[in-house]
């Protein structure tokens, strides 16, 4: 799966150290959980912020794993 889309922020979760799941509502998908590397850091958590919509690039093997996502802001 690779879709790249606006999307908007609905929730973050911590995980590990510098990650996030990130939930977030598209168009296309719905409702999608995603992984996102250095979601806890000073550059990304401005941006991971309830109701900012970013656009969103989503990439995974299959279409029954979390998929590992790129953001920025809109």
């Amino acid at each position: 799966m690779q879709v790249t889309a606006p999307a908007i922020v609905c929730a973050v979760r911590p995980h590990g150290e510098t990650a996030v799941i990130a939930r977030l509502l598209t168009a296309e998908r719905g409702l999608v959980a995603a992984y996102v590397a250095g979601g806890r850091g000073s550059r990304l958590r401005p941006v991971l912020i309830p109701g900012n919509s970013v656009m969103a690039d989503l990439r995974a093997q299959s279409d029954s794993q979390l998929p590992f996502a790129r953001v920025e802001l809109l």
